[in-house]
């Protein structure tokens, strides 16, 4: 049956294969969309090459700046003395609990961050770990920003009947400059408005807020921009922070790790909203955090972090790249907090319309999309990270977003999602990721891996097949591995490995015939005897050369490569195959809007109970795809540099 256009999540039963190991099972798996066709076996690149310099040593150069400072007591004071008065206002307009929060302070850990930003891939605004890809998403900045997702543009002009307001500000705000040009100071500005009572004194420490804590261009001045902002939240008018401070986060977190793939011996960095990034990490890596706080009835999530002192860990790269078993991938369903979205969280699955702001912020957590910056657009794109949500993982295409104007990317932010079914998992479901994804990110791994190269002219088929595959690595890279900028021309009408978006509805782009990989279902499991045969003797098959590696296969009773580059099947092996590919699509009933259950419908189907004969190994059949993978690139690559070679000749 097709698949219901009007979903954010696609429903069929797969094969799924828990992320940190484990035995697979079929079930009925739910993934976020964009997705790769259900049979495509033209993968995608992986988000870019897991970067690996050399320890930073010498951290003392590399100086953290943070424009959003600590608040000072002033501020406190003033925060405390329009509570009372302009709260409903401030929970009106959502930002009741940011404000709060703009009374917190927070350490900073230079260590943390610059280990996060050593894993940050500019082409997917993710985090890449030898673990799995993760993010900073929508739903982090709710939670631990306390901004909201929707309402209006941060660029909104103000009402006609505001404007002389507008003008007030603008006229305070050439007064405490002393002459034309000079910037003027927090200091100066509350030292105006909180000593008399000034009618416009509402609308002004909404300015400061925002230039101080949301919006922030320097550590200490007031920005006029700003202006037309506060005066629109001073009279209740939500306005969608959430994707202005998550836009700010992405591209600060690409210029740092740009700086650190550049080698800058000396460098000063700033990360405008550096506290959201440590509540994050310490969020989800129990291993990296400190001890939380106590929190308050009332108080927001962020209450958690208020005043910690930072854990001192001895290897900030290996606690991170060693963090496979510990990290918390749904860290806000399983704790609750004074949060609308903690309603959705529930014991039991859910179909549901989006009909409330409830299930809309939600809903735009989990939709591609342009974050609209100050100055700038980036990609967000949840689709990679679906298990931080509760949905299991499959390979996620590549997305590419039309360069657009501000104008344009705010109206694709915003257009219309209610009405929208959208299926929410329990909050305490561990997600999986499909087989086509643990084929994927194997190959990815491999790729990846260093191998010592080889100074001796010697034929490629005697080179192993883990060096081989790390100098092709190397000499794709080159040129590019630095250049994370994205061009500002680049709109694409067709793409090799990239699909282009609607982005509601993901659209399907062929790629070259030389970027084509085929990912081969297997026709049986491992006979017996094989299995016997790698328990009394384990090889290495990465470390071996293709010339071995094909006379492996032509003298295999079993499973392998033929020099045709054919399967050979076992004839004693019985049992029916498991096709890894076979995922049919399940549609959504119709009349349920909204179905309950005591437990997701599952249908639970060990695998490896049902095979034959299977190998106590994870998966063996997945660790041959992925072999077969590799080898097919390669052969790839030396069919292509032996005819270029030989067109070389040719010319000569």
């Amino acid at each position: 049956m097709a698949d219901h256009e009007d979903t954010l999540v696609e429903v069929r039963e797969a094969v799924m294969h828990p992320p940190s190991g484990g035995n697979p099972t079929r079930r009925k798996a739910h993934f976020l969309k964009p997705l790769l066709k259900e049979h495509d076996k033209d993968l995608p690149s992986p988000p870019g090459s897991l970067f690996s310099p050399e320890s930073i040593t010498n951290k003392t150069r590399y100086q953290m700046k943070s424009y959003k400072r600590n608040p000072t007591e002033n501020w406190k004071i003033w925060v405390e003395r329009l509570k009372p008065r302009w709260q409903e206002i401030w929970k009106q307009a959502g930002i009741y609990e940011a404000i709060l929060a703009s009374t917190y302070t927070f350490s900073k850990d230079k260590d943390l961050i610059i280990g996060l930003a050593e894993r940050w891939c500019a082409e997917t605004n993710t985090l890449v770990f030898p673990w799995g890809e993760v993010s900073i998403t929508l739903e982090d900045v709710i939670f631990l920003g306390n901004y909201s997702v929707l309402g209006a543009s941060f660029f909104s002009p103000v009402a006609d009947e505001n404007v002389s307001i507008l003008s007030g500000l603008k006229r305070v705000h050439r007064e405490c400059s002393r002459n034309r040009g000079q910037v003027v100071t927090a200091s100066k500005w509350m030292q105006y408005f909180m000593c008399g009572g000034d009618q416009l004194e509402h609308e002004a420490f909404l300015a400061m807020w925002l230039s101080k804590f949301v919006v922030i261009c320097s550590a200490d001045h007031i920005s006029v921009r700003n202006f037309q902002a506060a005066i629109n939240l001073s009279r209740g008018n939500r306005i969608a922070l959430a994707p202005l401070v998550l836009a700010s986060i992405y591209r600060d977190m690409r210029l740092l790790h740009n700086s650190i793939v550049e080698s800058v011996v000396e460098m000063s960095f700033s990360i405008c909203h550096g506290d959201l990034v440590h509540m994050w990490a310490w969020e989800r890596f129990p291993n990296l955090r400190p001890p939380p706080s106590v929190v308050e009835r009332g108080e927001p999530r962020s209450a958690r972090w208020n005043g910690v002192e930072i854990m001192k860990v001895k290897d900030m790269r290996a606690a991170l790249d060693s963090a496979k078993e510990l990290f918390m991938w749904r860290p806000y369903s399983i704790t609750s907090s004074d949060c609308m979205l903690s309603n959705l969280y529930r014991d039991d699955e859910q179909w549901v319309v989006v009909d409330s702001d409830e299930t809309e912020s939600y809903a735009r957590c989990l939709r591609v999309s342009w974050l609209v910056g100050s100055g700038h657009i980036e990609q967000y794109l949840p689709h990679r990270v679906a298990m931080q949500f509760g949905y299991d993982q499959d390979v996620p295409p590549r997305v590419v977003l039309p360069n657009q104007s501000p104008e344009t990317a705010w109206r694709s932010y915003r257009r219309r999602i209610r009405g929208t079914k959208l299926y929410i998992p329990p909050r305490l479901f561990e997600s999986d990721v499909s087989s086509r994804y643990m084929v994927w990110w194997k190959s990815f791994m491999s790729v990846n891996e260093e191998t010592p190269g080889c100074d001796e002219e010697i034929s490629e088929d005697e080179i192993p097949i883990a060096q081989l595959m790390s100098q092709s690595r190397k000499t794709k890279n080159s040129g590019k591995r630095f250049n994370l900028e994205p061009k500002e021309d680049a709109v694409m009408s067709k793409c090799d490995d990239h699909t282009e978006v609607d982005p509601d509805n993901s659209k399907d782009c062929n790629s070259s015939e030389a970027a084509r990989v085929e990912v081969k279902t297997l026709d049986a499991p491992d006979c017996p005897s094989e299995v016997a045969e790698r328990q009394e003797e384990f090889v290495d098959e990465d470390s071996m050369t293709i010339t071995q590696l094909l006379s492996r296969s032509e003298t295999n009773g079993c499973l392998g490569m033929t020099p045709s580059g054919k399967q050979n099947k076992c004839n004693s092996c019985t049992g029916n195959p498991t096709d890894l590919e076979a995922d049919s699509v399940i549609a959504v009933a119709n009349d349920e809007v909204v179905r309950k259950a005591s437990c997701p419908e599952h249908n639970i189907v060990n695998i490896k109970e049902e095979s034959s004969g299977s190998s106590p190994s994870e998966s063996p059949q997945l660790d041959l795809e992925a072999r077969i993978w590799r080898l097919e690139k390669i052969f790839e690559i030396i069919k292509a540099e032996k005819l270029a070679a030989s067109s070389g000749r040719i010319l000569g």
